[in-house]
């Protein structure tokens, strides 16, 4: 049983801190430790290119993880699977709770590099970033965080692609990119993943992501 199975076992549901660039960082994360955590944390994305570049000690904050914000999931973003490789191999040395793959940010900068959310539009890219992570991490659980598609929901297409990958955790942002923020995060279409998830990849783990105002909110959905 992997560690996310056996973290969701504790209550049947795991609460999480999304990743916000410029909001969650270590000393962010230790706050909500004192005052009311969730069950795992993720940490603000980190540029596979901007680790693996001359301007590494620029991103470096990134990876200050201490002992009271464990269990933490390490999140990267880029769009270069051998960046993704070197980075990894310093990452596990670290021995985060697992490695996640951003592939939900609607940003524009982000976008306009073939980054973020703009790889669902590239599956076998997508697919290659994901066999060379998992061919770095020696057995730390690999997971995605993503949006329901692109310029359209997606769920039978993208989502079910990444089921198939039989990845152990998938958060799902419940809008598609084109959208950023600006409509409603679509519970609904997030419930119809979970449905199609135990019919193709019933050990992957699915956290729904968009508009969770509050505790009692988020035990709800």
């Amino acid at each position: 049983m992997n560690f996310y199975k056996r973290l969701k076992e504790k209550k049947g549901y795991i609460t999480a801190l999304a990743p916000m660039e410029g909001i969650t960082d270590s000393s962010f994360r230790q706050v909500l430790c004192d005052i009311g955590r969730p069950d795992l944390f993720f940490t603000e994305f980190l540029s596979v290119e901007g680790f693996c570049s001359k301007g590494r000690e620029q991103v470096l904050h990134r990876l200050h993880l201490f002992k009271k914000e464990r269990p933490i999931i390490v999140q990267l973003w880029g769009n270069v699977p051998e960046y993704y490789a070197k980075t990894v191999k310093y990452i596990k040395k670290l021995k985060p709770a697992g490695i996640d793959i951003n592939i939900g940010c609607s940003v524009r900068d982000v976008l306009s590099g073939g980054r973020g959310s703009a790889l669902i539009k590239d599956r076998k890219l997508v697919e290659k970033i994901i066999d060379t992570v998992r061919g770095e991490v020696e057995g730390t659980p690999v997971s995605v965080k993503t949006r329901l598609g692109y310029d359209c929901i997606d769920i039978d297409g993208w989502i079910r692609f990444l089921l198939e990958l039989k990845l152990d955790l998938i958060t799902i942002h419940g809008r598609i990119s084109k959208e950023g923020y600006s409509t409603p995060s679509n519970w609904e279409k997030i419930s119809e993943c979970v449905k199609l998830r135990d019919e193709i990849s019933p050990d992957t783990l699915i956290i729904g992501n968009g508009d969770i105002k509050s505790l009692e909110q988020g035990e709800s959905m």
